[in-house]
């Protein structure tokens, strides 16, 4: 809806993707033409509540990729340890 109200007819057009999501702890892994990301990222700014019960909401992205493997591993929580055998 945000993307059509941001967008019109063209910008819902955009194929979003939900690869997961995770009820319990609210998050989800969206894929994204990297085309169509400024889009997406432009109308989630704008959502602000849930069109059935009008409940506030918001949005946080914390990573953002080119290529899916790289979200399965993060950089910055792994340790890499290294052995002189």
């Amino acid at each position: 809806m945000a993307m059509k109200q941001l967008f019109g007819e063209v910008g819902a057009s955009t194929c979003v993707d939900v690869l997961k999501f995770d009820e319990k702890n609210k998050w989800s892994i969206v894929r994204v033409d990297s085309r169509s990301l400024i889009k997406l990222r432009s109308a989630l700014t704008l959502y602000s509540s849930f069109l059935d019960s009008q409940k506030p909401c918001a949005f946080r992205v914390h990573q953002v990729s080119q290529h899916l493997m790289t979200l399965a591993a993060n950089s910055r929580v792994e340790s890499v340890e290294f052995s002189n055998d």
